[in-house]
């Protein structure tokens, strides 16, 4: 038997996975629901195929995610 795993999206958004998410301005983990600015030291440590990468925090937030609390992103 096998398992397949996808990711959903909880809405339209403009998100980068992977090695293209690490170019984006705000970044996130497909396991939290918190998204950071690119220089953020918990951004840093996020595994590259967990990574989700946007374009703005709106985008950010359309897809269900808040701003981190330590790097204060918009």
């Amino acid at each position: 038997m096998a398992l397949i795993f996808y990711a959903c999206s909880q809405g339209d958004h403009h998100s980068a996975t992977g090695e293209a998410a690490r170019a984006k301005p705000y970044q996130a983990t497909v396991n939290s629901d918190i998204y950071h600015r690119a220089n953020c030291r918990w951004a840093r440590k996020i595994a590259v195929y967990n990574l989700l990468g946007y374009d703005t925090p709106e985008d950010a937030r359309k897809d269900g995610r808040r701003p981190c609390k330590v790097c204060r992103p918009p």
